[in-house]
């Protein structure tokens, strides 16, 4: 890691907690139940979604495209079927009245 990636890194996850922040404020806004497990999955998928994309970006700069594709694909695809599922359980419950 050098100098310029750790402020990087620290401001893309600030981005993450307040987007996390306004999904929350949306959600209950529309009048949509969230569920403890809700919130785990999406943290879970953020966090497979950060480390492909820095693992990615790591490989793209040691030269090994490939290496970089196939992490992507690997990772980057479960992170996005895991928001995928959350997204799913969120929207199938009854929203309250």
């Amino acid at each position: 890691m050098t100098v310029y990636q750790g402020p990087f890194w620290f401001l893309m996850a600030a981005v993450a907690v307040g987007l996390l922040i306004a999904l929350g404020m949306f959600l209950s806004k529309k009048g949509k139940v969230t569920k403890w497990y809700d919130w785990v999955i999406i943290g879970i998928a953020l966090l497979m979604g950060f480390f492909a994309i820095q693992n990615y970006f790591g490989s793209l700069s040691e030269f090994e495209e490939e290496a970089a594709s196939l992490f992507l694909v690997v990772v980057g695809i479960p992170a996005l079927l895991l928001l995928g599922v959350a997204a799913a359980l969120i929207m199938r419950r009854k929203a309250t009245a």
